[in-house]
């Protein structure tokens, strides 16, 4: 017999089975931010046709702005398109929220690799339809990421390299590249690689401020280290647990015992599934 598919696989499922059709209605999307767009369009430069006005006794013909502005209804066509598709690029990251939440909010990587991991194989497996192409895009960027998390980073960039199906000149791709490029620079002590690979970083990576503390430990700098992650106010769980896990280690480094216990202590309790939490675990015992 098969073995039940876990709630989350039939989520995943849900999820390909959603997007298959969502392109006829991102269609629908456009047409209505087309006219929103004409509209607002007439307030500013009145009736769009051609029409007749009274001007004291005299019959004018007046002509409407799309014969006397016909740029203005190509502008309103391209704003039209752009919306839909920024309203359907929200939808999609939406509808991933759940299972990016395994790893952002409840910190377990290794359900988080379990589900992107079933997300790829079941993807593989269909004629992608409509934007089930973009479910299967974000979902072997999320398995590739799960390798990462799970300190997998061989696994991950043989995926990379060999198993990614679909274009490796697209933003989604390079940006995974890029990432794990960065993850294994910091974890071979690499400070060179790092700083040649963060000069070049886009904004996305830099407004992450733990890369740029990853480089401030390359370099041994500590305390400045300390200061950003004193400050640095994060969103997520996953993203709390590596800053204390940081604090910790520069605490440990620069003497202050009882501050890298504290730090050390959130790893512990927040930590779940995480390497960090093993290796808080190591620290303790290493005492």
């Amino acid at each position: 017999e098969m073995a039940e598919n876990t709630p989350m696989e039939e989520k995943i499922i849900k999820l390909y089975k959603k997007w298959k059709g969502e392109r006829i209605k991102s269609s629908l999307f456009a047409v209505v931010y087309y006219f929103l767009m004409m509209i607002i369009v007439s307030i500013f430069f009145g009736n769009p046709f051609s029409h007749r006005e009274y001007l004291l006794f005299f019959e004018i013909w007046e002509p409407g702005w799309l014969s006397t502005r016909p740029y203005l209804l190509v502008l309103c066509g391209a704003v039209a398109i752009f919306l839909a598709l920024l309203t359907v690029s929200l939808k999609m990251l939406k509808s991933f929220k759940e299972f990016d939440d395994i790893l952002q909010q409840q910190c377990d990587p290794k359900q988080y690799l379990a589900v992107t991991g079933y997300g790829v194989s079941y993807g593989k497996e269909l004629r992608l339809k409509g934007y089930q192409k973009d479910v299967f895009l974000l979902m072997q960027q999320r398995y590739a990421l799960a390798l990462m998390v799970n300190a997998q980073l061989e696994e991950s960039r043989r995926f990379l390299n060999e198993e990614w199906i679909g274009k490796k000149k697209a933003g989604i791709y390079k940006n995974t590249v890029f990432n794990l490029d960065l993850v294994e620079a910091y974890r071979q002590y690499d400070a060179e690689r790092y700083n040649e690979l963060y000069n070049r970083a886009g904004r996305a990576f830099k407004k992450n401020r733990l890369f740029g503390v990853h480089k401030l430990l390359l370099e041994h700098q500590y305390e400045q280290a300390v200061d950003v992650l004193e400050n640095y106010k994060v969103k997520t769980v996953y993203n709390n647990v590596i800053r204390f896990q940081l604090l910790g280690q520069c605490y440990d480094i620069l003497g202050d015992r009882k501050k890298a216990e504290e730090c050390m202590q959130y790893v512990l309790k927040y930590g779940n599934t995480m390497p960090a939490r093993v290796e808080a675990e190591e620290w303790f015992q290493s005492d």
